[in-house]
């Protein structure tokens, strides 16, 4: 539980920060505590309050950009540039849109009967959507891969690489002046 509490620690600690290097665990335990948290807010929602899964939505917004700058430093860990996970969210979020919209244009003409004479249209308007969801998917199967990209070892043109080990800065006494107090 130290890797996930320092995670989340760090993710907000560097909030709007784009710059450097963040490794492939850093990365990961933070995206499961942003999950969990998510979670918890939608289970309680659920379960005890429907007005609760509201805090989940702000949870999401709040951690929208964090997460996102994370996503750029991870790219850097691996040598890529973080403009390409910028391209890449933007894309995807472009063919997603795109895709629903000529599916959901595609059926109601269809549940209207607008299309009744001409099958071959809605034929092709469901192979449009097709089209643009399928290249939705590659482009969260790429910003995957991307994200469980090996480090670069050594300094790369982002900078040192900067490890993830939620016990670094301690001694077997305890944190130091210079490490992160996790207690």
């Amino acid at each position: 539980m130290k890797s996930l509490g320092f995670a989340m620690k760090d993710l907000f600690a560097h909030y709007l920060n784009w710059k450097g290097r963040l490794s492939r665990a850093g990365y990961w335990w933070a995206w499961l505590g942003v999950f969990l948290v998510g979670l918890v807010f939608s289970l309680l929602g659920v379960f005890v309050h429907e007005a609760i899964s509201y805090l989940g939505d702000l949870w999401s917004l709040a951690t929208l950009l964090p997460m996102f700058f994370a996503a750029m430093r991870r790219y850097h860990d691996s040598g890529k540039p973080g403009w390409l996970a910028l391209l890449l969210s933007v894309l995807t979020e472009v063919f997603m849109l795109i895709g629903l919209t000529v599916l959901i244009v595609s059926i109601a003409g269809l549940s209207v009967g607008a299309m009744d004479g001409e099958p071959g249209a809605a034929v092709a308007l469901f192979g449009t959507s097709g089209i643009f969801l399928v290249l939705m998917l590659a482009g969260l199967v790429v910003n995957f891969i991307m994200l469980v990209l090996p480090s670069t070892p050594g300094t790369n043109r982002y900078g040192a690489p900067r490890p993830f080990d939620p016990n670094e800065g301690q001694s077997p006494s305890g944190p130091t002046q210079s490490g992160i107090d996790l207690q």
